[in-house]
């Protein structure tokens, strides 16, 4: 791809967006997905919250965009639905 692409996207996306997507790879789900037995009877859910990763997961399967899931779930944030896909993606691969 060259520089001008490069550049094209940026101004297509905003350097905010082109920030947020260089923090989500970087991002690991370990940081955002916590079990604990005391909460949702130890599910795997966003840190902070009583949202379980299942809950995010069977939304986006549902076809509910980010947005919608942020505008629904004001707690959650673009990373943790990331964090909850990634997660996902790991638990797959482990088996």
């Amino acid at each position: 791809m060259s520089s001008e692409s490069h550049t094209s996207i940026v101004d297509d996306f905003g350097s905010a967006w082109v920030a947020i997507l260089l923090f989500l790879i970087d991002m690991s789900w370990q940081e955002r997905i916590t079990t604990d037995p005391k909460i949702l009877v130890g599910k795997p859910a966003v840190k902070g919250t009583r949202i379980s990763v299942e809950f995010v997961l069977e939304l986006v399967a549902a076809g509910w965009t980010s947005e919608q899931i942020l505008d629904s779930y004001p707690k959650l944030t673009p990373q943790d639905i990331h964090a909850c896909l990634q997660y996902a993606g790991e638990l797959h691969h482990s088996r």
